[in-house]
């Protein structure tokens, strides 16, 4: 299978680099502006099209690697110029293949792919992406052969249900951008001690990494440590006593869920009045 890059941006040009560099077909690039389909090119040693219409004339696959609000628009650009059986795919964490709702009447085949990763840049995060867990979704048809590639890339594939596609997001948003929030605070917090952001920065790598690793090597359960496991209810209320409300809300819905599980954790232990206090946030 041959594949084409539409749009050359972050996702875009480190996937492409990193399918070449795996040995995987790859025609080259159409962007809304040729110059950023040239660079795309350039980086990744494949070629620069004018348009998509030209870059369907070579390859048997596209990849859609636009914003997520612009791949229906883009599809149905697409569909007018189908004159040949086509794969196509989309690389958003949160869109289905339903996207690509008549795909079927054009005797095409429409997928997701997902890399479970924060590509952040353009040049720099193919490196990273043979780390990173895909998740594959659309019809049965390519489905094993795309999957098969993917792992002969190395990478771990699961396949998912387009009805699981929300539920999947919003786990890597937890895991990834609300953990941002809870760090924003952390640094807000140790600034208004007299720490500089550097100093702040310095100081919490260790415990936030070191818990992070603990939390996904072994258990969230088996990492937790603090007050509301120990049942500290005297250091929580003086931790809220400093909070401010939005602070005290993050506060107090994250250690909502810490208290379930230290509740499984210590099943002999009373929890109520710690659940007492998160409930009446006094």
């Amino acid at each position: 299978m041959r594949f084409g890059f539409v749009g050359a941006g972050k996702v875009g040009v480190s996937l492409g680099k990193y399918f070449v560099n795996g040995g995987i077909d790859v025609a080259g690039y159409a962007s809304k502006h040729i110059e950023s389909a040239k660079q795309a090119a350039e980086f990744t040693g494949t070629g620069a099209f004018e348009s998509v219409k030209e870059l369907m004339g070579d390859c048997d696959a596209l990849i859609l690697t636009v914003p997520d609000r612009e791949i229906s628009v883009v599809y149905e650009e697409i569909k007018k110029e189908l004159k040949k059986p086509m794969c196509l795919i989309h690389c958003s964490g949160l869109e289905s293949s339903a996207v690509f709702y008549d795909l079927a009447d054009y005797q095409s085949y429409g997928y997701s792919i997902h890399p479970l990763l924060a590509v952040s840049s353009k040049y720099e995060s193919y490196r990273e992406l043979s780390k990173a867990f895909f998740t594959i979704e659309g019809d049965i048809y390519y489905l094993d052969e795309l999957r098969q590639m993917l792992m002969q890339l190395g990478n771990p594939v699961i396949v998912l249900n387009r009805e699981q596609k929300v539920k999947y997001h919003a786990a890597s948003v937890f895991a990834s951008n609300l953990v941002l929030s809870l760090l924003e605070e952390s640094l807000t917090l140790l600034k208004d001690c007299g720490f500089s952001e550097e100093e702040a920065k310095q100081a919490l790598t260790p415990l936030a990494l070191g818990n992070l690793v603990q939390g996904l090597t072994l258990s969230p359960r088996e990492a937790l440590t603090g007050p509301v496991e120990r049942g500290d209810i005297t250091t929580v209320k003086r931790h809220r006593g400093e909070l401010t409300t939005e602070q005290k809300a993050l506060y107090d819905a994250g250690s909502k869920v810490l208290l379930e599980i230290a509740k499984k954790k210590h099943p002999k232990r009373d929890y109520s009045h710690m659940e007492k206090v998160l409930k009446e946030g006094k």
